[in-house]
């Protein structure tokens, strides 16, 4: 068994503010192991940057398995903590790093840098003009509000669901009989299969689908196993390319929008001398420049389920 620090930025909103009253020199919490404290804090100017720090030593065989079971338990906390701040937090895209305490004479370590960028744009031509003339008399024009909303919504699981809306606009209503004579409104299901095909629809919207599953109030971990957003979008456009003639290119990170845009880099590090190895130091010693954390030296060929 090895043992590893993790460190990992959460993002958020609320002041961390436990602990003040004990005369702590900066507010901090305990829960279930991991340790909370407030990014940046003092008692002259108070709370400073949005987020807080986590730390937790996990002892487990390898770093991929440390990585998994800090952020599987650290998320069950993170959700109930989002409810009672009454303020979002998030920590998969946020920096993290992860150093293994013993067996590391080198003091190798792994560090994801994350950080803001602006959003980039796409080109609006006559292709897209033509586009929006093929679409401009498409009998269920609510599927568009739903398509625009999802375009400005950043999480995965609210995404899904407006994407199921829109595609149960995009079929229309029809009248179905239950086995007792009586008469429901539901969508085309033959229209839905057209868009998705079989077995994407099965996954989605069949007797044991994701969607029912969402919208009843069941969380599915497996949704987050496969990227159902960009694979559902692919299809809405690829049926509207087919039917309408739309002829929409396939462009990378569709639904574009100006808010929470990322970029990140993965590194293997290994510290020169008087370099302190924890996540704020990372990200303070970080050169635009050089896509380097100075006072660090590249380390090549390390496999985390080896580390």
């Amino acid at each position: 068994m090895n043992k590893y620090i993790i460190e990992q930025r959460v993002r958020t909103l609320s002041h961390l503010s436990v602990g003040l009253n004990d005369d702590k020199p900066v507010p901090e919490m305990s829960i279930d192991d991991f340790l909370f404290t407030q990014w940046d804090f003092n008692y002259a100017e108070g709370w400073k940057g949005d987020a807080w720090l986590v730390q937790k030593e996990v002892e487990v065989n390898s770093g991929i398995e440390a990585i998994n079971n800090f952020r599987k338990d650290l998320d069950k906390i993170v959700q109930k903590l989002t409810f009672v701040s009454q303020c979002f937090m998030d920590f998969y895209r946020e920096p993290f790093l992860i150093f293994k305490s013993i067996n590391n004479q080198d003091k190798v370590f792994f560090y994801k840098h994350i950080q803001n960028k602006t959003g980039v744009g796409l080109q609006f031509d006559e292709g897209e003009i033509n586009a929006y003339e093929s679409i401009k008399g498409f009998k269920y024009p609510e599927a568009f509000r739903f398509l625009q909303e999802c375009s400005n919504t950043i999480g995965y699981v609210p995404k899904l669901l407006l994407l199921f809306s829109a595609l149960e606009a995009m079929c229309g209503k029809i009248e179905r009989q239950n086995a007792d004579g009586k008469i429901y409104i539901t969508y085309d299901k033959n229209e839905m299969m057209k868009i998705l095909g079989c077995s994407l629809y099965n996954e989605l919207f069949g007797s044991n689908g994701i969607r029912h599953k969402l919208d009843h109030g069941e969380m599915v971990e497996t949704v987050f196993g496969k990227d159902y957003v960009n694979e559902i979008y692919k299809n809405i456009i690829c049926y509207f390319n087919n039917n309408f003639k739309t002829q929409l290119d396939e462009v990378v990170s569709p639904q574009r929008h100006f808010y929470d845009n990322h970029e990140f880099i993965n590194f293997w590090l290994k510290p020169k001398e008087n370099f302190e190895v924890n996540l704020k130091n990372c990200i303070k010693s970080f050169n635009q420049q050089s896509n380097m954390v100075d006072g660090c030296e590249y380390v090549p060929n390390i496999d985390i389920s080896q580390y």
